[in-house]
This record gives structure tokens, sequence and C-alpha cells, in this order.
């Protein structure tokens, strides 16, 4: 309905301009959608994670020569994903302004009664608006859709708009039927699951521990992976991973501690039966021991030049990351040591962490995008329990081009008490010395990947048993 008055009441547009006027339609009626939807918990909390994958977007670089598109969906993901462009070119700044004084005069209108009679406002609002920017049509340059696209655009809005009066009235009355609130015990439940989801979200951690470089944090999301992992483990690896574990196990002192009597302690489930007697349940002898294991945490570099095969072998860099994690993962069984495996990457101006070990199943992901090493080192200590020491092993074979820098990330790492250890390979000598001068000691260089198992090996020996 809003689509036909407007393409009504606003004729004589070229191929260009149609395909402007439907792109800001589109976004103007995302924005009034996201508002209604505020009033139910459940499409509230759906929609706000839903629009960055939902919406269909051109690459827009906001200091080129602007275009009305552009300016569209840089409104859009402003008002809808809360992203901001910290740079834009200065002859957006007007008309944006302008859109975005006008958000809440959309937002608004759905309490302007029923159905028909909010549509035809909007439309005639999106009127006023767009008559407004197009000023803007002589001066900026303008640009062509796909064919295609304004066919399937014509097509869905047609048969959205061919239902009449007495549909639109019937689905009002259906609308104003009192709807039966969700279970108490049901809506708790999509409640705790739905902000487990939102605590995955690390931006704002991260950008409280960057301090001064906060306005170059991206926004950083933790998930599972589920993409299974087929490497198989190297069996010669494995037998010399687990020797060291054999080792660290050995050397963890043990002691034993003698309760005399005492009327507090540890409970023996021998003695239970002594409770309506004299109440001394407790142990009264104990083996304990000095916690001396880790909770390692493999954190691996998944942008697109890990994928490539620079000296991996057959399967390239990433088959040879893989096989070494899943080596370690079957060497750890068995002892006290807690295994983490994580991989990051950046694209479309996010960085995902990965946990690709959970619920003793392993997963592997797929490289591609840039590297924000300095935020995933920052989120893999976030993310590694503290009941025990904390390591983090670090393997890339590139340096950081985007998000936190790695300094902030050491300094994290040290004020936290995480031992930080990076194994990088594939560097000029150029970047070897920057390397060297960021990372310090934590540093471990690597002619090619095939190093890997070795210098993963090496390290581990002489971190968990430096102190046997």
């Amino acid at each position: 309905l809003v689509w036909t008055i407007l393409e009504k009441n606003i004729t004589g547009l070229g191929l260009a301009a149609r395909f402007a006027l439907y792109n800001f339609f589109e976004v103007a009626e995302d924005i009034y959608i996201n508002y209604v939807a505020e009033d139910n918990i459940v499409w509230r909390r759906y929609i706000s994670n839903a629009w960055k994958w939902f919406n269909r977007k051109i690459n827009v670089n906001p200091l080129s020569p602007p275009t009305l598109v552009s300016l569209f969906q840089i409104w859009g993901e402003q008002v809808l994903e809360n992203k901001l462009h910290h740079f834009i070119h200065p002859d957006y700044i007007e008309p944006l302004n302008f859109l975005l004084s006008s958000t809440d005069e959309i937002k608004h209108s759905k309490n302007n009664g029923s159905s028909s009679e909010r549509g035809n406002y909007r439309a005639l609002l999106y009127q006023e608006m767009w008559e407004a920017l197009s000023i803007y049509l002589v001066k900026w340059k303008t640009e062509l859709p796909e064919i295609e696209e304004l066919i399937t655009a014509d097509e869905n809005r047609c048969e959205e708009c061919e239902e009449d009066q007495e549909e639109l009235q019937e689905r009002d009355k259906l609308i104003k039927r009192q709807v039966k609130p969700l279970p108490a015990d049901l809506e708790s439940s999509i409640n705790k699951v739905l902000e487990e989801d939102e605590e995955r979200d690390l931006t704002r951690q991260i950008k409280a521990i960057a301090g001064k470089e906060s306005f170059q944090v991206v926004p950083t999301r933790f998930w599972d992976e589920t993409k299974p992992c087929r490497a198989l483990p190297d069996p010669y690896l494995v037998k010399r991973l687990k020797l060291i574990f054999l080792a660290q196990q050995k050397a963890n002192p043990t002691a034993l501690r003698v309760n005399r009597g005492l009327d507090y302690g540890k409970i023996d489930g021998r003695k239970l039966y002594r409770t309506p007697l004299e109440g001394k349940v407790f142990k009264e002898k104990e083996r304990t021991f000095e916690n001396k294991f880790w909770n390692i945490t493999i954190l691996v570099d998944a942008s697109e030049s890990m994928a490539l095969k620079k000296g991996g072998g057959k399967g390239g860099d990433w088959l040879m990351v893989q096989n070494t994690y899943v080596s370690l993962y079957e060497a750890a069984k068995g002892f006290g040591n807690k295994l983490n495996v994580f991989c990051y990457q950046e694209q479309s101006g996010r960085c995902y962490v990965m946990r690709v070990l959970h619920h003793n199943k392993l997963y592997t992901a797929s490289p591609a995008g840039r590297t924000p090493t300095g935020q995933a080192i920052i989120a893999a200590g976030l993310c590694t329990p503290k009941d025990k020491k904390r390591l983090i092993i670090h393997i890339t074979d590139g340096e950081p081009n985007c998000g936190v820098s790695v300094g902030e990330a050491l300094k994290f790492c040290q004020k936290q008490n995480i031992d930080l250890i990076t194994i990088g390979y594939g560097f000029n000598d150029e970047l070897k010395e920057q390397f060297q001068e960021q990372y310090g000691s934590k540093l471990y260089l690597m002619e090619s990947i095939e190093q890997l198992p070795a210098a993963l090996e090496f390290l581990l020996k002489r971190k968990l048993l430096e102190n046997a």
C-alpha cells in the first residue's frame, strides 16, 4: 500500500532516481518495522540482531563522492545497527542530519489509527522527505541497479500491495484482538537464552580495556563454531605431547593432610552413618596437591592468508594448523590441564572469535577476511577461565591490519597475569624486527608452517615444566 501510493504520487523519475527512491523507501520501512517490533519481547531481541544479516548491502566508502543509495545505507546502519561512520564525505552531513531528524516521526507514525491510515500517513511523510532530498539527484552521481533487482523488487511489492481495503480492515481487527501473554516460565527461558547470547558480544568490554584506543575497536562477537573438523591427529606428535603432560603430572607435588577429629572439613561418605550418633562424618586424612595445571588456549589466526598453500604441504597452512590442534586435543585428554581452541578473523567490519573446541568435539573455521590480532588476544583472555594459570599460544602468519593494537593486548595480558606466546612465520626481515619490538621475549619465529608441531612441543615443554 505505502509503495503503491508513493509511486503514484512521485512521477517522472528515471531508472536511477526510481532505484534511489526504492532504496529510501525500504530503509524507512525497516526503521518503522524495527520500532513496531519493540513492543514484543521476542521480536525485539530477534530483529535487533537480524538487520545486519537480513539487509542486502553495497560496498560503501563514506569518503568517496556521495550517492543517494550510499546515503540511505549509512542512515539505515546508524539507526538499525548503531553503526557509526566516524569519517564521512562532508556532503553527507546535511542530508544525513535531515534523515536522522525525521526518524522519530517515522517511528511514531504507528500510533496513527488503522493499518490503512498508518500506511497513508507514512506514504505522505516519505513523499515530503523525498522532495527535500531530490536536490541531490542533480548534484550527486546516480547509480543504476541490476535490472534483475528492479524486476524482483517490483514483483514483491506488487504482490503485497494487491490486498484490498477489506483485507486491511480484517487485519486491523485481528491485531486489536487480545493476545495471550507468554507463560512466565517460557518468557524467562527465552530471556535467559537471549541474555546469554548478548553476553557473547564483547565489544563493550574490549572498549573499556582499550582505553585511548577505544575508537579503533570494531564490533567483536564470540561464538561456537559448528563446521566439523575432518583433520586427523599426528600420532607421533600426540605421543611426544603426552610425555610432556605426563612429566608435568608427575612433577606435581602431593601432600598428606591430617584432620584430627575436627567438626569441619570434607565429608567422608563412609562415615555418614555416624550423623545421628556424634556427627563426626569428616575425613581424617586427605591427599592434596598443589595445582600446577593450566588453562591452555590456542588462538589461531583464521584470516584469508591462512588458506594459501605457502608451506603447509598438500593441504596448505590451514590443514597443518588443524592437524596440530587436533593432536594437542588428543594428547591433553586425561590430564589436569584445560584446553581451549579459538580462531579469529575480521569480516564486514566485525571481529569474530570462534570457539572450535566445545562439548568435547572439535570443529573448524573457514579462513577469510583481515587480521584483528589485538582484539582477538583480548577476547581470548576474557573467554579463558580463571580457575587455573592461563596460557595463550597465538599462531599467526602476518601483521595485524585492523582493530586494537597488539600493544594494548600485551598490557591486558600482563595485568591479568596471562602468559602469552606468539608463534609467527612468513615474515620478511622488516616485519620480524617490528614483531620482536612488539612481543619481545613472547615471540617464537618459524621459517615455515611445517615447523609448527615442533614449535608447539618446545613451548609447552618449556612453559609446563619450567618449575618442575
